[in-house]
């Protein structure tokens, strides 16, 4: 193995930097405690986990009992996350295991990764750690928003046979124990390698942020790769497990004023609200923000009762405050003409512009989470200026769209056939002084439109799109005044229960396309 090149590498925002790897530190060694556990997955009972990978999402398949990981392309790799919550007591330690069967070459690693924490994409993420585990070589990584750094990176004995790898984490104050583990599978008493470190507040290591991850685990996550750029990789995993119980998902409210109340939170979870405590439910619009260990969101009250609980999902809050990330593609598969994407990072805004042959339909999508899919969600762009040229040309929000296969990367041509869209029409060509809403439906075909006095380019605008079980409905709402929309749209159809987002657009009959954003959010519940 070429010491030079090390296999742990930053993911941030599909990024591929590598790590700096440290020099081994002295082997220590306890027995194995095998705790009363919660199963996170046993592999019986069919998939329970999110999938997503850098050349697609990983090929897997249950057999007897056990999850085989396969990953055919080179350069890649593959991850499968839970969504559970477990609190970390004061001094109690919380172990989290996973059985190794096996892999099918010298180089392929696992990794057993717990994060802690809320969730908010794709700015901000709660802290993590990583041990990663190859024939003779381990890994303890820590992982934050911005980077990560590897607490130690060392040989261990090469044994053959089914292993158990663990993570065994014990708060005490601001310090964080953490011990890894492997074991013999079918010999828990027969240790191959053993390791206690602390993290501490301050900085521990070189690359170290400083402070520990706060809040409960949110995610337990194993990754497949291989150290080599060979394709083929494959491991078989079985029983994830954690020694405590999962924490119920609490939610917390707190009355501001007769007209807003602050919800709290942990976790992947999403707000739902309700006229009834018997529902309809359907995902809270406002924006969320990260706290130290919850996520939090402030929502409107009215004259009406409001009820709230929490449903798995994702949160999403983007202010374009950074270049990464999203990118136009062609609706056309193969096609490579559309408008650039120009974030003005600097003053958080972003710009769409597209002229000549540039001025073409395209699709706009952000990469770091190509492989979720939503049921009921609600998303919302601020619109805060457009060009003059932009006679007939939309703009709007996707939601449910159905790729062909289960990932749907930013820069990949094509428009899904099966989708919803809720679009503004800036100008229509035939009337000048008339915009107008629509929502269209798979095939594009047009659903429900309806014209009204134009949006005035001297004021900011923000489009909201809700799908809730078979409702569409679509809002715009004039930026000094979010409490009402100025027009709505709704209507009901039930052919796509899920599918996944982005933000699309039609090219201008005036020539030139220039459209200038703010402030993406998503809400919505997951189907895994």
């Amino acid at each position: 193995m070429n010491p030079n090149k090390p296999f742990v590498y930053d993911r941030h925002h599909g990024g591929d930097r590598w790590a700096t790897l440290l020099a081994g530190l002295a082997l220590l060694a306890w027995p194995l405690v095998r705790l009363q556990a919660d199963v996170i997955d046993d592999f019986e009972h069919g998939r329970n986990f999110t999938l997503q990978g850098n050349a697609g999402p990983p090929e897997w398949e249950l057999v007897g009992g056990e999850l085989r990981v396969s990953l055919p392309e080179a350069d890649s790799w593959g991850f499968l996350a839970y969504k559970p919550i477990y609190e970390l007591a004061e001094g109690q330690p919380v172990e989290f295991r996973l059985d190794l069967v096996s892999v099918n070459a010298s180089d392929v690693f696992v990794g057993l990764m717990v994060h802690f924490a809320g969730y908010l994409w794709p700015g901000t993420m709660g802290g993590g750690y990583g041990f990663f585990v190859l024939n003779n070589r381990v890994v303890l990584q820590k992982k934050w928003t911005d980077g990560e750094t590897v607490f130690f990176d060392q040989s261990m004995p090469s044994r053959a046979g089914s292993k158990t790898i663990s993570l065994t984490f014990t708060r005490e104050g601001g310090d964080l124990s953490i011990r890894t583990q492997v074991v013999l599978r079918d010999d828990p008493q027969t240790v191959i390698y053993s390791k206690e470190v602390t993290d501490h507040p301050g900085v521990d290591v070189a690359g170290d942020n400083g402070p520990t991850p706060s809040g409960p685990a949110v995610v337990v996550a194993l990754e497949v790769s291989r150290t080599s750029s060979l394709p083929g990789a494959e491991a078989v995993v079985d029983n994830l497990v954690c020694s405590k119980d999962q924490t119920p998902a609490l939610l917390g409210i707190q009355r501001e004023n007769v007209t807003e109340a602050t919800l709290m939170w942990p976790g992947w979870y999403v707000a739902l609200e309700s006229e009834s405590a018997q529902g309809p439910w359907r995902p809270c619009p406002e924006p969320v923000t990260l706290e130290a260990s919850h996520l939090r969101s402030t929502v409107r009250l009215s004259a009406l009762d409001k009820y709230f609980r929490l449903v798995q999902g994702v949160n999403v809050s983007d202010s374009f405050d950074s270049n990464e990330g999203w990118l136009t593609a062609s609706v056309v598969p193969g096609g490579t003409l559309r408008p650039s994407w120009l974030p003005r990072y600097p003053e958080s805004f972003a710009r769409i512009r597209g002229e000549g042959t540039h001025n073409e339909d395209f699709v706009l999508r952000w990469n770091g989470i190509t492989g979720l899919w939503y049921r009921d969600c609600v998303a919302t762009v601020d619109i805060i200026d457009w060009g003059d040229a932009m006679e007939d040309a939309t703009f709007g929000i996707l939601l449910r769209a159905v790729p062909e296969g289960e990932q749907w990367p930013n820069n990949t041509g094509g428009l899904p056939e099966q989708r919803y869209a809720g679009l503004l029409t800036f100008k229509k060509a035939d009337n000048l002084a008339e915009s107008a809403l629509s929502i269209t439906g798979p095939g594009g075909a047009v659903l429900r439109e309806e014209r009204f006095a134009a949006v005035n380019p001297d004021k900011q605008y923000r489009l909201r799109f809700w799908a809730v079980g078979d409702q569409l409905t679509l809002e715009l709402f004039e930026q000094d005044s979010l409490a009402a929309p100025i027009k709505t749209l709704t209507l009901t159809d039930g052919r796509i229960p899920q599918g996944m987002d982005g933000l699309y657009g039609t090219k201008s009959a005036g020539g030139i396309y220039e459209v200038f954003i703010d402030q993406f959010t998503l809400s919505g519940a997951t189907v895994y």
